[in-house]
């Protein structure tokens, strides 16, 4: 009897190891999982965003608009035109966020919320922190390679490609870290018709000033394109709470809503 009792124990011990251990997951194919807009892009520079392609001012309007029908570009107003901007509360803005900059003698903002591809992140993901860190340096690329190519009467548009391995990937309940993530970050500058080229490059320093604000709102839980998630890790046997980066789509306006100026476009793609 005392021997029945000791074997059963043992396996019952050893149906509770093997359940605590994490079932394999098979590695899945990579779908790219390219956005509408990437999609859009890819009509004219088919190998977008990894091919180091940057799309022409005028693709990237047309490919945007697309997604956001009913804007055009802003025509010079009439010196009798009023033009009123009633002062709002801004809760983003309280926690470190400057969405706004006087230039031209007007007031140059973010939209207040992007256009998100989706509620959902890709199959491979990155934290909406590790987005935000990275802000600086793009926003400095970026800028470099718009003033590069000297800004003209048209705009100019920049895109920088980050091809990240920190990603992570949920499956069932589980992550798994070190996966492959192209990040891309596109600004594109638009200005009004018939703006001086002195006047466009004000308009653009004041665009670049805006641009790390721009990226921090778009990965901003409840403001910017974000996913709460919920994993855990079996090596911890602990559940965890994240926030995972959608991509988006941010406009800049110059005095008013009807007069849109630019759009930084934060987008990802799967990439093993």
């Amino acid at each position: 009897m005392k021997l029945g009792i000791t074997t059963g124990v043992a396996v019952a011990m050893s149906i509770v190891s093997v359940s605590a251990r994490a079932a394999a997951i098979p590695a899945r194919g990579v779908d790219p999982q390219f956005s509408p807009f990437a999609k859009c892009i890819q009509q004219h520079h088919a190998g977008f965003p990894k091919d180091g392609s940057t799309p022409t001012p005028q693709e990237t309007r047309d490919c945007i608009n697309q997604l956001q029908p009913h804007v055009r570009r802003a025509e010079a107003l009439d010196d009798d035109v009023l033009l009123y901007e009633p002062e709002e509360t801004n809760a983003v803005q309280a926690r470190g966020i400057i969405d706004t900059a006087q230039v031209l003698g007007k007031q140059l903002y973010l939209n207040k919320k992007p256009r998100c591809d989706g509620t959902e992140v890709h199959d491979n993901f990155v934290w909406v922190e590790d987005i935000v860190s990275q802000a600086d340096r793009v926003c400095s690329q970026l800028k470099d390679k718009i003033d590069a190519y000297n800004i003209k009467e048209d705009g100019g548009v920049a895109t920088v490609v980050d091809l990240l391995t920190n990603g992570h990937d949920k499956q069932g309940h589980q992550l798994k870290d070190n996966r492959h993530v192209t990040a891309t970050f596109l600004l594109s500058i638009y200005p009004p018709t018939n703006m001086a080229i002195t006047d466009i490059k004000t308009l653009a320093a004041g665009i670049y000033d805006l641009c790390n604000d721009g990226i921090t709102r778009i990965a901003t839980k409840n403001e910017g394109c974000t996913a709460d998630l919920k994993y855990y890790r079996p090596s911890k046997a602990k559940t965890y709470h994240g926030v995972g980066a959608v991509g988006g789509i941010l406009r800049m306006f110059l005095g008013a809503d009807t007069n849109p100026v630019a759009d930084l476009t934060v987008d990802f793609s799967n990439d093993g």
